[in-house]
């Protein structure tokens, strides 16, 4: 695949036999003719050389190289596979440092190219369903499920979000958020209370887990039930990206088994839904499995069971994966910064002062600050790093040739670090560049500043992560403080912290 357009199957025929002229011998001559065949000689030889230069040059105009690394079927990609899931950063930085911003590859047996251009990466995200299209690994997108709104092609997309979005609305927000707080408060009482030291990245996991279930399903899984279930779900994502194997003691086997328990337990859920609809109970606030059960597109079709399952599965591993990650990396930043948590502190002050004690959505509208901080967590440390598609049709990137067919990794989150705004001070942790000097969040977010996607695919979810984010953070700076044992524990590929960040909540007296 990756040798075809790189061929000289493009060269014109002139080229070809300009190419061809280097190899054939002079032809023999009179000695009479010498001295002035060697002049004709020689001015041809200066001629052809020219012509030869010239079509040198427009083969090299018409077409750029794209360099990466050299493909052998099946051996590339297995080495590829084991680097990129044993050394994540190193694979790719290695390869930026070797080949440049863009560049193709081999991951699990999946020949792309990776994409970083700030610029391309937004445009190809807009593009969705017309020049690219969602194409994910096989392991993820076996394990999302077919009806999977990641995973869809274009026209079930279209049909799922029609349906889904109707539980995602700023209306809908409003509905969840006294859920949402129910859980947060309960949360940091709980980490308050521990005798033990809390170890802040499965907590945080935890806690978005539990929002994201019960706003979901409106059931709080509480004790052992959460335990067991968030187990499930980290035995299921650690296979997502894992080696296609379907064998039992694998890590792909593993997230199979626990598909199919994750996917029984919410079909009992989606069923004690749809009856409590259909009872007498149904008035009242609901939450987003009962709303999706009522909910269908243009022409009247709603989910189905199959497909409710996927949905529920994908929205409840986005919540665990995504925004438990991106809260525990704020901790490390309050205790390296306390100016930080100050600021934080001295604007819940004044969002009482304006408002009242109660925590509204408007309310959560009106943190520019809390917003700025959540914003430079997700640029500097976003759990996103690269989104797949693929080609629909040829397309150029930065001036190669990609043809249609082929792979691209939109590395949305290196894309973010390398706009102008940014270059200077690119990994250093500064709430306030999202604010004007008035306080106030910047009219328009940098170009490349992608945390939640873009185009038509651009994150369903987005506004319950802000949301249960910003709730949490405003219950934070209102009643507790947060001590780490380690603010500079170091976290392995950039994802996880190899000690899982323990520390105390302590209650503000």
């Amino acid at each position: 695949m990756h040798g075809k357009a790189f061929t000289m199957e493009t060269v014109a025929p002139r080229q070809l036999t300009c190419l061809r002229q280097f190899s054939k011998r002079p032809a023999t001559v009179p000695a009479s003719f010498t001295s002035r065949s060697n002049t004709v000689l020689s001015n041809e030889r200066h001629h052809r050389s020219v012509r030869c230069q010239a079509a040198a040059s427009d083969l090299s105009a018409q077409q750029t190289v794209l360099q990466g690394d050299t493909d052998v079927p099946i051996i590339t990609g297995l080495l590829n596979t084991i680097e990129w899931l044993t050394d994540y950063t190193n694979f790719y930085e290695k390869r930026f440092a070797k080949f440049g911003s863009i560049f193709r590859t081999n991951v699990l047996f999946n020949p792309m190219v990776v994409v970083t251009d700030e610029t391309e990466v937004e445009r190809l995200l807009k593009a969705e369903h017309k020049l690219v299209e969602s194409a994910w690994p096989t392991s993820m997108r076996n394990l999302l499920g077919p009806n999977s709104i990641l995973t869809a092609d274009k026209q079930q997309h279209k049909q799922q979000r029609q349906i889904l979005s109707q539980a995602f609305t700023e209306a809908a927000m409003r509905e969840y958020l006294p859920t949402v707080m129910d859980v947060s408060s309960r949360t940091l009482e709980q980490w308050a209370d521990s005798t033990e030291p809390v170890k802040f990245y499965g907590a945080a996991k935890c806690f978005a887990f539990d929002v994201a279930a019960t706003v979901l399903t409106g059931v709080r899984f509480d004790g052992d039930r959460l335990v067991r279930m968030r187990e499930q779900f980290e035995t299921y994502s650690d296979g997502l990206f894992a080696i296609p194997l379907a064998v039992p003691g694998t890590p792909y086997g593993k997230a199979i088994k626990a598909r199919r328990v994750i996917s029984d337990d919410i079909e009992k859920l989606v069923l004690a839904a749809k009856e409590h609809n259909q009872s007498s109970q149904s008035s009242g606030r609901k939450n987003a499995l009962q709303m999706l059960l009522e909910a269908q597109d243009e022409n009247g079709v709603k989910l189905s069971m199959e497909q409710l399952k996927d949905q529920v599965l994908t929205q409840l591993f986005a919540g665990h994966e995504t925004t438990g990650a991106t809260l525990s990396r704020v901790l490390p930043e309050l205790q390296k910064q306390p100016h930080i948590l100050k600021q934080l502190r001295a604007e819940q002050a004044r969002v009482i002062s304006r408002h009242g004690d109660a925590i509204t959505y408007d309310v959560l509208e009106d943190m520019p600050y809390t917003d700025a901080v959540i914003k430079e967590v997700m640029r500097l440390y976003g759990i996103v790093d690269g989104i797949w598609r693929q080609t629909l049709e040829d397309v150029t990137i930065q001036g190669h040739h990609i043809p249609k067919g082929w792979t691209v990794q939109l590395m949305v989150k290196r894309s973010g670090l390398a706009v102008d705004d940014f270059r200077e001070d690119a990994h250093d942790f500064k709430p306030a560049r999202w604010l004007e000097s008035s306080g106030q969040p910047l009219k328009t977010n940098p170009k490349g500043f992608m945390p939640f996607g873009g185009g038509p695919r651009i994150c369903l979810g987005m506004l319950l992560a802000r949301m249960e984010m910003r709730t949490l953070l405003a219950l934070l700076a209102r009643g507790y403080s947060v001590e780490l044992e380690d603010a500079q524990e170091y976290w392995f590929q950039g994802f996880k912290p190899v000690n899982g960040l323990p520390g105390q909540v302590y209650r503000l007296s």
